[in-house]
């Protein structure tokens, strides 16, 4: 049986610090993680602007890539109050190449 493939994309990744690398995602999570994360700019996103599943998961891919990603917890009220995370992107992430936002 023949395995599909998905598309790759290339991203072009500098750290704070200014490291750059590249990061190729196929897995499609992974990549609508990121693209995301890029659209959320310094406000960042939250599972609330933007539902998808496996948030955390895909978060934590991420780092292990390399990208930095910072975490804020905010209170949010409603019949379940609590707390829920934002996530902000510190690394500077372009396209290079592969298919479109």
């Amino acid at each position: 049986m023949t395995e599909r493939l998905l598309p790759v994309t290339t991203y072009r990744v500098t750290n704070p610090e200014g490291a750059a690398f590249n990061v190729s995602l196929r897995h499609s999570r992974e990549r609508d993680t990121l693209d995301a994360l890029i659209r959320g700019g310094a406000t960042g996103c939250t599972f609330y602007d933007d539902p998808a599943p496996r948030w955390v998961s895909n978060i934590h891919k991420l780092r292990r890539r390399g990208l930095i990603i910072m975490t804020e917890r905010e209170k949010h009220g409603g019949a379940y109050p609590g707390t829920h995370a934002r996530y902000v992107l510190l690394s500077k992430v372009e396209k290079v190449a592969g298919v479109s936002f």
